[in-house]
């Protein structure tokens, strides 16, 4: 006989079943992972996700969700775009933003 699963075992397998389609997705694509952006946050050398948040210019709520590969409001997978991709590179290369003067001139 089997058992009944509830309802908190019924959206873990939900999760689980996201998280793996986003991963196939982001391997297709060759996109950021959530694991890459927390490596990333850690070699850039930002303690805290409110600090990276801010280095990237977005919040800390969508930074968190980045970083889990799940919305918290929705529930679908985030995909990290190839922007906040490039912008982290940028940062971690210690690039300024494109258009800003420099202090020699």
């Amino acid at each position: 006989m089997m058992k009944k699963t509830n309802r908190y075992n019924a959206g873990l397998a939900k999760a689980r079943k996201r998280k793996y389609r986003l991963k196939k997705k982001l391997l297709k694509k060759d996109l950021m992972t959530p694991r890459d952006i927390r490596r990333w946050q850690k070699e850039a050398g930002f303690e805290t996700q409110k600090e990276a948040a801010d280095a990237l210019g977005i919040s800390i709520a969508t930074f968190q969700d980045m970083s889990r590969g799940i919305s918290r409001n929705s529930g679908k997978a985030v995909v990290i775009d190839k922007r906040t991709a490039l912008a982290c590179a940028a940062l971690l290369h210690g690039l300024e933003p494109y258009g800003k003067k420099n202090s020699e001139e």
